[in-house]
């Protein structure tokens, strides 16, 4: 949370902003290695555009030697 910007434009802007992410990571098996992430984010203020976003995210990792 954000309050007394100055916003150059005469007022007092105010903003406020969350992020969640939840991830998981398989363990075993045949796709040992893969990471999964869901990302969740939103932004609110009373001197620039909102912004919501949602993210998936695949990683997979593997051992070269």
């Amino acid at each position: 949370t954000g309050n007394n910007v100055d916003t150059g434009q005469g007022y007092e802007g105010r903003d406020r902003e969350r992020d969640l992410d939840i991830g998981y990571a398989v363990q075993s098996g045949v796709l040992k290695g893969l990471g999964i992430r869901l990302r969740n984010a939103m932004a609110r203020s009373n001197y620039r555009s909102d912004i919501d976003e949602n993210r998936l995210t695949l990683v997979y990792t593997w051992q070269l030697l």
